[in-house]
């Protein structure tokens, strides 16, 4: 059965062309008609390879190397191709959605004259830049830090007044860097998108199909229908 799909290129050029620039007057093909089939002929090639590659397609659905049509860019379709090429018994990998709205990676940071009365908000200091060595005569303001024997402290309340500061961590002080220049919960500011992973989307893959897979393989299969600004990652259970 023909298929409009299954075109050819040098019938088709032929028939566009008017009868009168086909021929020449002694009923031999025209230099045009020779013209057209040269152009012709590399697009008959590349048309006949991509119908060929459909009907292997349809063939062959459901093999790694030929789902390309049931096949989209979608987390259901890549669920179920996946599970059709590596587990098509039990249908136990899955794929989950990431939370992509980040909010508790976002900080307001603040200049130290901006006033805020609702919650108090983070300093920063580059390293060494502290109010010096405690003092237990100095009344400490909450988010001051200062150094006593050589362990870096901040205070945790405001009217912090000679409360030797390794006596009261928890309380009055809090251990911001060690001894060794350590920093204790130290946080890093990127640039958006600079410095950690976010996936928009992971794929679990269960324990019962190890050795079945190779993500090298799988991240190809995928890479051809994921849009390239997405980021995935792949988890085995």
């Amino acid at each position: 059965m023909a298929s409009i799909f299954d075109i050819d290129w040098d019938n088709v050029s032929v028939n566009l062309t008017p009868h009168f620039w086909r021929e020449n007057d002694d009923g031999s093909e025209s230099s045009l008609m020779e013209v057209l089939r040269a152009v012709i002929e590399p697009i008959q090639t590349i048309s006949d390879a991509l119908y060929a590659k459909k009907d292997d397609t349809l063939a062959n659905k459901n093999t790694n190397e030929n789902a390309y049509l049931d096949v989209t860019g979608q987390h259901l379709a890549l669920e179920e191709a996946l599970n059709d090429i590596y587990d098509p018994s039990t249908r136990a990998i899955y794929i989950t959605e990431n939370d992509e709205t980040y909010d508790a990676y976002n900080i307001d940071l603040y200049n130290q004259d901006e006033s805020v009365t609702d919650f108090r908000p983070d300093n920063l200091y580059n390293q060494g830049e502290v109010e010096g060595e405690w003092d237990a005569a100095t009344t400490y303001a909450i988010g001051e830090f200062v150094y006593y024997n050589n362990v870096m402290y901040e205070s945790l309340a405001g009217a912090n007044l000679n409360n030797i500061p390794s006596a009261t961590i928890g309380v009055w002080w809090d251990i911001v860097e060690d001894s060794n220049g350590y920093t204790v919960n130290e946080f890093i500011l990127y640039n958006q998108g600079e410095g950690i992973d976010i996936y928009n989307f992971t794929i679990y893959m269960p324990a019962t199909i190890t050795g079945v897979w190779d993500e090298d393989v799988v991240r190809a299969f995928l890479d051809r229908y994921v849009e390239i600004t997405k980021k995935y990652n792949i988890i085995q259970l």
